[in-house]
């Protein structure tokens, strides 16, 4: 059965006439303005993991340079043990996983971490991670999180957008995804999962709710120093509505 999604300001059902004339209000602001950007994204930049020098060939520098153009407010931390993590994700709307190729991250982030990262999400944090690089690291390193069957798979092709993107801060992106240097997608979706972008049965863009919080998988490693900027700026597209899904609810 397909969720439903509700675009609102918080995730607490309405109860009253006023909360819900409130509610009410919120869409109509959302409407207006065409999207609701999380306020503040928990940023993994451990150099241990994440590539974070000044350069187009530095995926997470890329990616954290991208967010910041979008409008987020992204604090960056380091650490790779559970108390780092949870202080990071004190007051976080969403947590953000670049690609992780210095490091395995099933391996460095163990289950202290991932135990962290799950709790988050269930209580209503959004994980955006980036699968394009190391599409079965990434897809495991999920599976352990959040007990997935995600498969990695070679992103090599044009990805469309789908039905699914409707009424998800998704709807009105571009018609289309490129093939990029190092996209992977991800397929075996868990019940309920939307995949927003998709090419020969294989999801590039997915959103997969979980618990009151929700997983945004992206295909492309955001490595910049190939692509033709054109191309860059659909996946930019995305990313910035990306962000807004940690003010969606699934009700």
């Amino acid at each position: 059965m397909k969720p439903k999604f509700t675009i609102a300001p918080c995730c607490i059902a309405p109860t009253t006439l006023f909360q819900k004339i409130l509610t009410v209000l919120g869409l109509v602001l959302f409407s207006a303005l065409g999207s609701v950007q999380a306020q503040t994204i928990a940023f993994f930049a451990d150099a241990a993991c994440v590539q974070m020098s000044a350069d187009c060939g530095s995926e997470g520098y890329t990616l954290q340079q991208d967010l910041l153009a979008c409008g987020y407010t992204v604090n960056t931390f380091t650490g790779t043990d559970a108390g780092s993590w949870s202080a990071a994700l004190a007051g976080a709307d969403a947590l953000v996983i670049p690609e992780t190729p210095e490091c395995v991250s099933t391996i460095v982030l163990g289950a202290g971490v991932r135990a962290v990262i799950e709790s988050f999400v269930n209580g209503g944090g959004e994980l955006l991670h980036v699968i394009g690089g190391a599409e079965d690291e990434a897809a495991n390193f999920l599976n352990l999180t959040f007990g997935f069957a995600l498969s990695g798979e070679g992103g090599d092709f044009t990805a469309n957008i789908t039905g699914a993107a409707a009424g998800t801060p998704f709807a009105g992106g571009p018609a289309s995804l490129p093939p990029m240097n190092d996209g992977d997608a991800v397929s075996n979706l868990p019940p309920g999962a939307l995949s927003i972008y998709s090419g020969g049965g294989y999801s590039q863009v997915a959103l997969i709710p979980y618990g009151t919080g929700h997983v945004v998988t992206l295909g492309w490693d955001w490595y910049q120093c190939d692509d033709p900027a054109s191309e860059q700026d659909a996946w930019r597209d995305v990313l910035c509505r990306s962000g807004a899904v940690a003010n969606i609810c699934v009700v």
